[in-house]
């Protein structure tokens, strides 16, 4: 990834979850992410949160299709 030394844990986390969701993140990426994800309880915490956010927002979404 892009130095990610010079970006903070929110912005290496979301850059994790587009990497990882983008349909070829293969062994080696994910191995990657869970070095990433273990170096730091920064980095864990960003993550939960962003999943936690993405989590949110799919519950919102059969609100707004119901409208």
């Amino acid at each position: 990834m892009a130095d990610q030394a010079e970006d903070t844990p929110d912005e290496q986390a979301l850059q994790w979850f587009v990497r990882l969701r983008d349909g070829e993140a293969d062994a080696a990426t994910r191995r990657s992410f869970d070095a990433w994800l273990a170096a730091s309880p920064g980095h864990a915490r960003a993550w939960a949160e962003l999943e936690t956010l993405w989590s949110d927002l799919d519950r919102l979404t059969p609100l707004k299709a119901a409208e």
